[in-house]
């Protein structure tokens, strides 16, 4: 009995020998990190809350506000960006999650989602999660309204860490294309790490308010690593219509002066 004991927790685990901090990537140079990795870094590292090396650490969370527009990044030694967001380790197939999101100070409730347009999983390997209802478990990439999400991840049912992991029913709201959504790699030292970003308009967020917390949330299908992050941030304010209406009377006024 122990022995299977051991031989399962260790597909979870997925223990390695190396340790290392991996550094913010080019990319996200000029970007304001909100959320950063938590690696404690001596021999077979931990991670929080499993164990794993490099292809398991979440590192970074980024965001950029220009007027309203707001650009999310996450950064992670885990491969987000090829073979549909898999890795297979040790006998054991692991998943990418999507990016919870929250913006009313509640970390009790993700409402929101930016999903990669990877396949999703459980821990078991066993089903397939996807907001929009699709048997093959990919979703259309972009940012979605989250009504459920799936925790089916070991970190969860082992001391409820990690959670949330996975949109199950949802409604998307803003699709990804090639001017709001970008994904890649890099190399800082002996660390590989991969980013993805999404741009959307805060006025795809319902009943926002002109100030803000943003919270974010990301792990893996195993939830050996997890990072979250917090922000205070505040929309651009709308002018009120009696000031476009003086700014208006004083473009006709100026222009009767020019024309006389």
């Amino acid at each position: 009995m122990n022995k299977l004991l051991k031989l399962f927790a260790s597909l979870a685990l997925v223990i390695t020998s190396s340790a290392s901090f991996a550094g913010q990537l080019p990319v996200f140079a000029g970007w304001t990190a909100f959320g950063s990795e938590d690696q404690s870094g001596t021999g077979n590292y931990q991670l929080t809350p499993g164990w794993g090396g490099q292809a398991f650490d979440a590192e970074y969370l980024f965001y950029k506000l220009q007027g309203n527009k707001l650009s999310i990044g996450l950064q992670t030694g885990f491969d987000i960006v090829s073979n549909n967001g898999q890795l297979y380790s040790d006998g054991h197939r692991y998943y990418a999650g999507d990016l919870a999101l929250s913006f009313d100070g509640n970390k009790g409730t993700y409402e929101y989602a930016i999903d990669f347009g990877n396949l999703t999983k459980n821990y078991a390997d066993n089903v397939k999660i996807s907001a929009q209802g699709n048997v093959s478990g990919v979703d259309t990439a972009g940012l979605y309204k989250a009504n459920s999400w799936n925790n089916d991840i070991y970190y969860y049912n082992n001391g409820g860490y990690s959670a949330p992991y996975g949109v199950s029913s949802g409604t998307l709201l803003v699709a990804a294309n090639g001017s709001n959504f970008s994904e890649g790699s890099g190399v800082l030292g002996n660390d590989k790490s991969y980013y993805s970003i999404f741009t959307f308009d805060l006025s795809n967020i319902a009943g926002l308010q002109q100030s803000f917390t943003l919270d974010a949330h990301w792990t893996m299908s195993c939830g050996n690593d997890a990072i979250d992050g917090r922000v205070k941030l505040a929309k651009v304010p709308e002018p009120s219509p009696f000031v476009l209406f003086g700014l208006g009377i004083a473009g006709l006024l100026a222009a009767r002066r020019r024309l006389k």
